[in-house]
């Protein structure tokens, strides 16, 4: 272009301020990511101390982390098409937020059926959270970058699979300030609330896609075939797998 050349400069993407900050947002998408996979694994681990200190059935162990995953994987599809119609920082944002607050509320159980409802809380946030973050990542990152930081993720999400169970039982043990095993919710607080700033600055603002509504309907069904499937799995062992068991694990292929 020369001095005389009076055409207006396009911009793309790649060159504006939330791509040239592409790498400290793949550090908070990271971050959400390795929260959500550390709170998956942790209860495996501190699951006997929690049960021992709030009571419950046999099966409260089971349930500390299948109602996590149930409400995550119920949720997915709901929370990956809200990042089309939302934004997908604003549900990022939202998810964290959500994550953050159901993290505090499982520190601060004093029943099964109150942890129990917290872990579906966390599990339902992070479904808002987690689909978000490959959207974004599409977005910020040229196509010769984008395999690179896609590369990061597998080698974090290993380590923190295997770091998760170590992680909570380091934190029972060393019982710091008295906290016993509330301390591997607690531990969230800070890093979420340090993610949901950092999201706030690097992550970019995208449009909300047009033309894409909520399949509702299809959304409560799978989620709806999930907890079919899910509930008589955890709950069949210790009520000696009745008729009923069998029966929804039926309907959930009905479902499909």
């Amino acid at each position: 272009m020369t001095a005389l050349d009076t055409r207006p400069v396009v911009t793309t993407p790649q060159e504006n301020v939330a791509y040239r900050r592409r790498w400290p947002a793949l550090f908070v998408i990271l971050a959400g990511s390795v929260m959500e996979l550390l709170d998956a694994t942790v209860t495996h681990i501190a699951g006997p101390t929690m049960r021992t200190e709030l009571g419950g059935g046999t099966s409260l162990i089971q349930w500390l982390g299948a109602a996590y995953t149930l409400a995550m994987t119920a949720g997915l599809l709901i929370g990956g098409r809200l990042g089309d119609i939302a934004g997908r920082k604003r549900m990022f944002l939202i998810g964290v937020t959500g994550f953050t607050i159901g993290s505090m509320f499982c520190a601060v159980a004093v029943s099964p059926e109150t942890m129990i409802a917290a872990r579906v809380l966390q599990g339902l946030f992070g479904a808002a959270m987690i689909p978000q973050g490959l959207g974004l990542m599409k977005e910020m990152f040229p196509p010769k970058e984008l395999q690179a930081a896609f590369g990061l993720f597998g080698p974090v999400m290993g380590l923190s699979a295997i770091g998760g169970p170590i992680l909570a039982g380091w934190l029972v043990s060393a019982d710091l300030f008295g906290t016993g095993w509330r301390m591997i919710f607690l531990i969230n607080l800070p890093v979420g609330i340090a993610a949901v700033i950092a999201a706030a600055r690097f992550l970019p603002s995208s449009p909300p896609a047009g033309g894409v509504k909520l399949d509702l309907p299809g959304a409560i069904l799978a989620s709806l075939g999930t907890v079919l499937i899910v509930f008589p799995l955890v709950q069949g062992g210790e009520h000696g797998w009745p008729i009923w068991t069998f029966a929804m694990m039926a309907a959930s292929a009905a479902t499909h």
